[in-house]
C-alpha cells in the first residue's frame, strides 16, 4: 500500500460546498416549491455526475480488489456507491417521462423514439467510439480476430462504464409502449413495473461476465453486456419515479405533514441499510467470496445469493433518493457550476472515464495507460480538468447536429 495522501480527504467538504453554495433554506412552516422542478432536478443530476466521477476514480485507488501496491485509502466511500448515484438519474427519467406526458401535447405521439431514445443511443455510441479510438491509436491495443467487430458492433464495450446508455433505452421503450397504447395509466404502470422486474430477474440469473461469455464465445475482455450487479440493482427507481409522478400531489402533501418523522426515519435508516447492502449475507461486497463470481460455490448457492443481494442492494438507492427529495422540500440548491453540470450530465457521465483510465495503473484493468499518475489527488484533478471541457465540447457538437436536423 502506498503512503496516504491526506489532501484527498478535502474532497468531502469540497463536495458539500459545491452542493450548498448559493442554496437557500425555507423558513419554518414554509417549503421549497421548486423541489421537483426541472431546474432542481438538473442541479441534483449535475452534482451526482460529479460523485460518479469520484466513484470511477476511487475504483483505481481504494477498491479492495486492486493490487495492494496501487491501493491508497481516502476514497473508500465512493467505491460501492456508484449504483446509488446512478439511481438519481433513473428516478428522474421515470418521473420526467410521466410529467412530460401530462404537460406536453402529444408527447408520446410526437416522434418520441426519435427525440428521446435515439439521442441516448447516439451519445453513448459516440463516446464508445471515442474510447475505441483511444484504445487503438493511443494505446495501440491489438484488435485481431473478431475483437474489432465486437467493439464496433457494441457487443463488447470499449467504454467500461457505458452500461447506463444500453439499459435506459429499454426502460424508455417499456414506458413508451405501455403509456402510448394502453389508456388505463395504472395498467400501463404495472406493465412497466413488471418489465423492469423481469429484466432484474433475468440479469440476476447470471454470474459476473457469464452472459457476455455466452453471447461472445471467444470473448477476450469480459466487457460485454450484463456484466454484473450494477447493470440491474438500481433500475427499480424507474417505475418508482413514474409512481411518484402519478401521485406527486398526495405524496408531497403527506411528506410535508409528517416531515420531521420522515426525516428522522431517513436518517435512522440510511446507515443500517448501507450496511445491509454491503453485508451480502456474510459476503463482503467486494471480497473474494463475492457470490457474483464463480468461486467454488454451487450454481444454486450463487444464484440464491445473487437474488438476496439484489434485494439488499435495491433498498439503498430508494432510501437515498427519498432522502434527497426530503432535503429538496426544504433546501433549494443551485449555483452556476451545478447549472453547467446539469446541462452536460450525460456527456460528462460517459466521457470522463476516458481520462480516469488513461492515467490510472491500467486502462480498463488490462492495457498500459498513457501515463500512470501516482497521486490520487492529481488523478482526480486531471480527470475533471479534461473531462469537463470534453463533455462541453461533446454536448455542443451533438446539439449542433440536432439543430441542423431541424
Amino acid at each position: 500500500m502506498k503512503d496516504i495522501n491526506y489532501w484527498i480527504y478535502l474532497v468531502y467538504p469540497l463536495l458539500l460546498v459545491i452542493l450548498f453554495a448559493g442554496s437557500s433554506v425555507a423558513k419554518q412552516d414554509e417549503w421549497n416549491e421548486d423541489a421537483l422542478s426541472l431546474k432542481q432536478m438538473k442541479a441534483w443530476q449535475g452534482f451526482v455526475a460529479l460523485l460518479i466521477m469520484f466513484h470511477h476514480v476511487s475504483q483505481k485507488w481504494s477498491a479492495s480488489w486492486i493490487d495492494k501496491k496501487y491501493f491508497v485509502p481516502g476514497l473508500e466511500f465512493f467505491v460501492p456507491t456508484g449504483y446509488v448515484f446512478t439511481s438519481f438519474f433513473i428516478f428522474a427519467s421515470g418521473y420526467g417521462l410521466y410529467k412530460s406526458v401530462h404537460t406536453k401535447k402529444d408527447y408520446l405521439k410526437n416522434k418520441f423514439i426519435l427525440r428521446r431514445i435515439v439521442p441516448l443511443i447516439v451519445t453513448g455510441y459516440v463516446v464508445h467510439i471515442l474510447f475505441l479510438l483511444v484504445r487503438i491509436f493511443v494505446l495501440h491495443e491489438d484488435m485481431g480476430g473478431n475483437k474489432l467487430l465486437y467493439y464496433i458492433s457494441g457487443a463488447q464495450l470499449a467504454n467500461p462504464n457505458g452500461w447506463y446508455v444500453i439499459i435506459m433505452p429499454f426502460l424508455y421503450l417499456f414506458f413508451y409502449l405501455a403509456f402510448r397504447f394502453i389508456k388505463n395509466e395504472k395498467v400501463a404502470f404495472v406493465i412497466v413495473l413488471l418489465c423492469t422486474l423481469a429484466y432484474q430477474i433475468f440479469a440476476a440469473s447470471f454470474d459476473h461476465n457469464e452472459f457476455c461469455n455466452l453471447v461472445l464465445h471467444d470473448n477476450l475482455d469480459n466487457n460485454g453486456w450484463v456484466r454484473g450487479e450494477w447493470w440491474y440493482n438500481s433500475v427499480e427507481l424507474f417505475p418508482i419515479g413514474i409512481l411518484f409522478a402519478m401521485n406527486e400531489e398526495k405524496i408531497v402533501a403527506h411528506l410535508k405533514k409528517h416531515y420531521v418523522f420522515y426525516v428522522s426515519l431517513a436518517v435512522l435508516l440510511i446507515y443500517p441499510i448501507y450496511l445491509i447492502s454491503q453485508a451480502k449475507f456474510g459476503h463482503t461486497y467486494y471480497c473474494d467470496a463475492n457470490p457474483m463470481w464463480d468461486n467454488g460455490m454451487t450454481r444454486m448457492d450463487r444464484t440464491k445469493e445473487r437474488f438476496l443481494s439484489l434485494i439488499c442492494e435495491s433498498l439503498l438507492p430508494i432510501v437515498a433518493v427519498f432522502g434527497a427529495i426530503l432535503g429538496s422540500l426544504k433546501i433549494k440548491i443551485g449555483n452556476r457550476f451545478l447549472e453547467v453540470m446539469g446541462k452536460i450530465t450525460l456527456e460528462f457521465y460517459l466521457v470522463h472515464g476516458i481520462f480516469v483510465e488513461l492515467f490510472c495503473y491500467k486502462f480498463g484493468g488490462q492495457l498500459e495507460p498513457l501515463k500512470y499518475i501516482r497521486n490520487n489527488v492529481l488523478h482526480c484533478e486531471i480527470t475533471f480538468a479534461l473531462g469537463l471541457p470534453a463533455a462541453l465540447l461533446l454536448h455542443k457538437l451533438l446539439h449542433l447536429k440536432k439543430k441542423n436536423a431541424k
